[in-house]
């Protein structure tokens, strides 16, 4: 990630994905807080607990924050308490995660009955991705975006449906989001359309949301 991206990186509020949270939770875990700006998109008072391996970030999140740890889930879920969280929040992160079957398959623990998980990952199948990938042959890793160079796991829906299956959560929600711009040129927008639609429908998202519960 280049330098001058990294700060709004952490200081992402992540509106779009305001919607998937569930409106009586009052107590939330974040995997991945930055610098907690999402916590903004309560619009009532919560009991905000974080994990935030940057420190720097971290640093901030804890201003206005029930509880930070500075350091990956890996290392710090035991040290959260079972059966506690209505909400737990893991909006790109767990494409970074060595053990994503073990994230999903530990984290259950620290939800109440009827409680939630919400979050978002980057979706491989984005057309520019594709397109690269089939039409010029290449797959190269970058700076940001879909092929982050510290991204270790690549989802599509398909895949992310499986690995709930395979984890008896129950789907409620997931959806592309932050499709293609329909602001383009006239002539730029259809093609993109006619693109898409070759590739399939969910090749419009950069990224899919879902909100699941156990």
């Amino acid at each position: 990630m280049k330098n001058n991206n990294i700060l709004q990186y952490f200081k992402n509020q992540r509106k779009e994905l305001a919607n998937y949270i569930s409106p009586n939770a009052c107590k939330v875990l974040e995997i991945g807080c930055g610098v907690g700006n999402f916590k903004k998109n309560f619009k009532y008072k919560i009991e905000y607990w974080g994990i935030e391996p940057n420190r720097n970030a971290a640093k901030l999140a804890r201003e206005n924050s029930y509880k930070i740890f500075s350091d990956s889930y890996e290392n710090v879920y035991q040290s959260l308490p079972n059966a506690y969280f209505d909400l737990i929040i893991c909006n790109d992160v767990i494409e970074h995660m060595i053990g994503v079957d073990f994230f999903f398959r530990t984290i259950k623990s620290k939800l109440v009955k009827g409680g939630f998980i919400i979050g978002s990952v980057p979706n491989v199948r984005f057309y520019q991705n594709l397109i690269r990938l089939i039409f010029l042959r290449d797959w190269k890793y970058e700076d940001e975006g879909i092929l982050d160079k510290t991204h270790l796991k690549f989802f599509t829906r398909k895949s992310l449906i499986s690995i709930f299956s395979n984890h008896e959560y129950k789907i409620l929600d997931i959806n592309g989001i932050n499709s293609i711009r329909f602001k383009d040129s006239f002539i730029k927008y259809p093609l993109k359309v006619t693109i898409c639609f070759f590739l399939g429908f969910d090749s419009r998202y950069k990224q899919i949301a879902f909100r699941i519960s156990k």
